[in-house]
């Protein structure tokens, strides 16, 4: 069965990729093609809305209690607090 978020997850248009990290926050539980699509994001350094999609998936893997940020770049600090990554 395709897994339309993986699908967004990995499309090649950094808006799809955004979208996404936000659906996988939204969604709270992901299944395990999900999560190892978001950890291949942290290494992504397109940007959209001031932030590297990576800051983004770091912030995002910290908020859905996958993998603990323990760095300290401003950026990411500032995601896992902003409310648009806030689990529902």
């Amino acid at each position: 069965m395709e897994n339309n978020l993986v699908n967004e997850l990995t499309r090649s248009g950094v808006f799809y990729r955004f979208n996404a990290i936000i659906k996988c926050i939204k969604k709270g539980t992901l299944e395990k093609d999900e999560i190892l699509a978001l950890y291949e994001l942290k290494g992504d350094n397109a940007y959209i809305a001031g932030y590297r999609i990576s800051d983004y998936a770091k912030a995002a893997l910290n908020n859905l209690d996958i993998e603990k940020y323990d760095g300290r770049e401003e950026n990411v600090l500032r995601l896992i607090t902003a409310d648009i990554l806030k689990k529902a």
